[in-house]
Parts: structure tokens; sequence; C-alpha cells
């Protein structure tokens, strides 16, 4: 369904006598559509992207946790050498497939081993 259609429904819905509580609800319905929107869930990024993931954390006996991070994803195609990351393994060496989450403060790239549940570019910086 297109947001925009959504949103016409949403305008006739609000027009009606309704709860506050509903009208909420309805609010908040429409929120979780429009964010879900926001992330990738098919198509991985270009290699060597900066994107934000969503991981799902997966522990035995609890429900899973989402947290968010900046990560790049490599497809087993490039040499370490032509690589813009550091990477301990030879110039000549393919990178492995997967997810790499980004660190800030060294010059290490840590493999994410849980589930990515959906990606999307990063916001534009804080001017």
């Amino acid at each position: 369904m297109d947001i925009f259609e959504n949103a016409k429904q949403l305008k006739e819905l609000m027009g009606k006598t309704m709860s506050v509580n509903a009208h909420t609800n309805i609010l908040w319905h429409m929120a979780d559509f429009i964010l879900k929107r926001q992330w990738n869930r098919k198509d991985p990024p270009e290699i060597e992207k900066p994107v934000l993931v969503i991981v799902e954390h997966v522990y035995i006996g609890r429900k899973p946790q989402r947290s968010v991070v900046r990560a790049f994803y490599e497809d087993g195609t490039l040499q370490g050498r032509l690589s813009r990351y550091f990477w301990d393994i030879s110039n000549e060496a393919m990178i492995p497939k997967g997810w790499y989450e980004i660190s800030d403060y060294g010059d290490a790239s840590y493999v994410i081993d849980d589930p990515i549940v959906g990606w999307q570019d990063l916001p534009d910086p804080w001017e």
C-alpha cells in the first residue's frame, strides 16, 4: 500500500468522531509504517558503503533485542589491498563476504555475526 493512500485514509479517519485513544493508535501505526519503509530489507548496499543497520541479537530463552550500528557490507569479491578499511589479511586475499561494524576509535572492523534486519543510508551530518 502506498504511503499517500495511507495518508488519505488517515485524513478520512481523523475527520470522523473517534476517541483520543483511537486517534493516537492510528498515528502510531502510521509512524510505524513510515519508519519501516525507510529500512531496506532486500538488497545489500554497494560494498564498503557506510550505512546504518538493525542487528537482531538472539539470546537463548530471551526475547531478541535489536540495536542500530554503523556498518558496511562486503560481497567477497574485493582484495584486502583495494579496501578502504584495514584488514589483518594478506593484500591479495579476498575479504570475506558479510557485514562488518565500523569502529570509530580504532582500525579494526568487526564481523557482525547476528542477523541484519535492515539497513539505510547514513543521515546527513549535524551542521
